[in-house]
């Protein structure tokens, strides 16, 4: 009797063993089966912003220290100069950018995935050539040292100067530089005029630098827009609707005074006195959402026939091989949330 007890007491260790190497065995399928199934959930990177120095991109730098722009939700990438925030955008550095107009028509040369999806605003006069005090006509710089930033706003005004004066293209030689490399060589007396912008254009010409040409005669072709590539607005639209609200948000306070903190790092940013930024902000006009939205939307955008007259005066001057054929790359989309 006792031998058939232990016989049952070995059978049932044995099934109590083999049920335990099993649920062993389970567990670890189930385990290895969510290692290799299982992702962590993908980190939602910033949307990055590329702005240069230039007074209208200061909304975005306002909204961020503000609050209206979470700094976990959108970068701004600091540029020095407007070319390099042209060049972020080409090479997908950035997902959007605040470029000149001009900018956007050589960026439709090479590629199809530009959209503007808002005018930040239009230069009236901040863009400038400026030259040496006794100098009274661009046909006095012949032979001179002009310091311009080609590929970018300053070469379009360039040469708009040079037709607006019945001068050939040609007429002058211009050095290749960035702003903030010419206002350096400019005061270390290197050059004899430059094409400038705001705010090297009223610290210019405090320091007594004489304007013969700006952007005041240009009626609207000096014009900077946001620009974002056609994939972000399809992966990422809150975050755009987020970037233009917070844009339309700052903008009277940037013009009329508001957080006295955020406008301080403003004016540092922009190297200008509290006088100077009173300047420098009435030479640029910032149209509201109402006048966005009837400039990029409707069937006739009226950005797009003033893109169609900046385009054909480009090629006239050789700075554009032809006039965009596409005419997508513009949406009021996001003006209308």
């Amino acid at each position: 009797m006792k031998e058939k007890k232990s016989g049952k007491v070995g059978e049932r260790a044995q099934q109590g063993w083999i049920w335990g190497v099993g649920g062993l065995l389970a567990a670890s399928a189930f385990l290895l089966y969510g290692t290799f199934t299982w992702h962590p959930p993908e980190e939602i990177r910033p949307l990055k912003v590329a702005i240069g120095i230039w007074p209208g991109s200061e909304t975005f730098v306002y909204a961020r220290e503000t609050g209206l722009l979470p700094r976990e939700e959108v970068q701004l990438v600091e540029m020095s100069w407007s070319s390099a925030t042209k060049v972020a955008f080409a090479n997908r550095v950035v997902d959007a950018a605040v470029v000149s107009l001009d900018e956007v028509l050589r960026l439709l040369e090479s590629r199809n995935d530009v959209r503007v999806v808002m005018v930040v605003g239009f230069s009236q006069g901040g863009d400038a050539l400026l030259a040496r005090t006794g100098v009274k006509s661009l046909a006095e710089l012949r032979g001179r040292r002009i310091g311009a930033e080609l590929n970018s706003v300053g070469s379009f005004v360039l040469s708009t100067a040079l037709e607006d004066a019945g001068m050939p293209e040609g007429s002058l030689d211009p050095v290749a530089m960035n702003l903030a490399e010419m206002e350096t060589a400019y005061m270390a007396g290197e050059l004899d005029a430059v094409v400038t912008g705001e705010p090297w254009t009223t610290r210019l010409k405090a320091k007594g630098a004489v304007e013969l040409f700006s952007s005041r005669h240009m009626n609207r072709d000096v014009c900077r827009v946001l620009v974002v590539r056609e994939e972000i607005l399809v992966e990422r639209p809150d975050d755009i609707v987020r970037l233009v609200s917070a844009h339309f948000q700052a903008r009277p306070l940037l013009q009329s005074g508001g957080d006295a903190k955020a406008l301080k790092i403003i004016k540092r940013r922009l190297g200008v006195s509290d006088e100077d930024y009173k300047v420098v902000m009435s030479n640029m006009e910032m149209p509201d959402a109402g006048e966005n939205l009837r400039m990029l939307g409707g069937e006739l955008p009226t950005l797009r026939s003033l893109a169609n007259s900046v385009a054909k005066k480009m090629v006239r001057q050789r700075l554009l091989a032809a006039s965009p054929k596409a005419e997508d790359w513009m949406t009021a989309e996001f003006l209308k949330e």
